[in-house]
């Protein structure tokens, strides 16, 4: 080949090399993002739509053992509690699409289909669980400030046998319910300020398959901005809920299984419908998943922080409570409910102090979850939340005399998921694309400057022989 021509061919190939080093990423994510956004034929919505991602949901319930000894010690005595469980439930998710709106957003309803798995559980359904009796406790919150209604009530809960405990099996606390005769006897005689939205107690009650339980979802599907794929735009059809003040009560976050891709995102924020608001989590480690590292977000003191540390979380906290729980009764029909971690896990230390049987541990009680930074597909994630019920002294009602104000927890919940093998792979390849790209990139530039320096070099050479061939040529003729 002529040194001509292996100049041209160095130039060509130091010119694509410079172009997959300045442009292959950006080709790489453009190709990337038109996978990831929501539409009616890409791949992440088919993913979304319906998640081929095994789920499962764990949950741990509180027994009262000593509950007849606390209230026959006029509450001297304090509560002891032993966990059981976990009752673990596959858990598959379904979104119905309801539209597909002009500003870039998505509108949708979520049903979550629940199955024991017995085999990865650690009791049976038909364990017996006693705990705080809900229905009490709520009345007795919904009547505190109502003059002349504190009578009425007492007399319903004694002409029923009402205590502040009841015992039922793990599937009527959960999924089945259970009928209470005073739900009716309200219903019937429509006593005001006490209106009781359920006609069975169940913490899932008539959630399992349902499409409307968990309300109407509006999110941005990405095709416009990338960085706000599967971010809250309305919930119920509002962008804020009536539950917490402002700033408190402003939609935020993703929907939780849609991630926008990033690079250096410091915080990750939730929206969950049953606190009706936001967790959000601190990038903390990198965890491995099948060979692909991800970005490791873990849940903080932060989420259940009454202000003193973080201002902005003073607008969770109406009243003076000491931190690590947020106050959830307006998300709940005005029932005295408080989410925490489990076990108070980086709670003040007066919540465990008041009861007896929890043993908050990092490992085991830390909410996490793992991102690829590329695509933001979730690799691994584990969330962990405490339901409890606060139960006050009620003047009037004769159940709560001498008790002492005690945040009860009720149950915590594991929901884990993690990519499978599959999944990863197909992560694997395109980070092996990508960086690919790059390498071959230095290659051609190597290659392609390597053969202009020969070709530079070849072309001098010849032209300093051709001198100096005419240089013996001149000196032969002279002579």
């Amino acid at each position: 080949m002529s040194s001509k021509k292996l100049l041209f061919s160095g130039i060509v190939l130091t010119t694509l090399g410079v172009i997959l080093l300045v442009f292959w990423t950006k080709i790489c994510t453009t190709v990337l993002h038109s996978k990831l956004v929501l539409s009616n034929t890409s791949l992440s919505f088919k993913l979304w739509k319906d998640p081929p991602i095994p789920i499962h949901l764990s949950i741990y319930l509180f027994d009262w053992e000593n509950a007849e000894t606390v209230i026959k010690s006029e509450w001297k005595v304090k509560p002891r509690f032993e966990e059981k469980g976990p009752f673990v439930f596959s858990e598959h998710h379904v979104r119905e699409i309801s539209s597909w709106n002009g500003n870039g957003t998505v509108s949708y309803q979520q049903r979550r289909i629940w199955k024991f798995v017995q085999s990865m559980s650690n009791g049976s359904l038909l364990d017996n669980i006693t705990s705080v009796n809900p229905i009490v406790v709520i009345l007795g919150q919904k009547v505190k400030n109502i003059r002349f209604i504190g009578p009425v009530i007492n007399s319903i809960l004694w002409y029923f046998d009402e205590k502040l405990y009841v015992t039922k099996t793990v599937n009527e606390w959960l999924f089945e319910g259970y009928e209470d005769p005073i739900i009716s006897d309200l219903v019937e005689y429509h006593i005001p300020g006490v209106e009781i939205p359920f006609d069975r107690i169940g913490w899932l009650y008539s959630r399992n398959d349902s499409a409307t339980y968990e309300g109407n979802f509006t999110v941005y599907t990405g095709i416009n901005d990338i960085n706000k794929l599967g971010e809250m735009n309305l919930w119920n059809g509002r962008g804020k809920t009536d539950a917490y003040d402002y700033p408190c009560s402003l939609l935020d976050g993703s929907s939780g299984e849609l991630y926008s891709p990033f690079n250096q995102k410091q915080h990750l924020s939730i929206f969950l419908t049953d606190i009706c608001s936001t967790l959000t989590l601190e990038r903390n480690d990198t965890e491995e998943v099948f060979g692909i590292e991800g970005a490791k977000f873990i849940g903080t003191d932060y989420n259940f922080d009454n202000g003193s540390k973080y201002n902005r979380q003073k607008c969770f906290t109406r009243n003076s409570l000491p931190s690590g729980v947020r106050d959830i009764s307006k998300c709940k029909y005005g029932a005295p409910a408080f989410v925490s971690y489990p076990h108070f896990y980086l709670a003040d230390h007066s919540y465990g102090a008041n009861v007896e049987g929890l043993k908050p541990d990092k490992a085991r009680h830390e909410t996490h979850i793992t991102l690829e930074p590329n695509t933001g597909v979730p690799l691994n994630a584990s969330a962990k939340l405490q339901l409890n019920l606060f139960v006050d002294n009620v003047k009037g009602i004769s159940v709560f005399d001498n008790v002492v104000p005690t945040y009860m927890p009720i149950l915590w919940f594991q929901e884990d998921a993690s990519l499978t093998e599959k999944y990863c792979n197909l992560i694997g390849i395109f980070q092996k694309v990508l960086s690919g790209g790059f390498y071959f990139g230095y290659v051609l530039f190597g290659v392609g400057l390597f053969t202009m320096l020969f070709a530079w070099y070849s072309m001098n050479g010849l032209i300093c022989r051709r001198r100096y061939t005419d240089l013996l040529a001149e000196e032969e003729n002279e002579s």
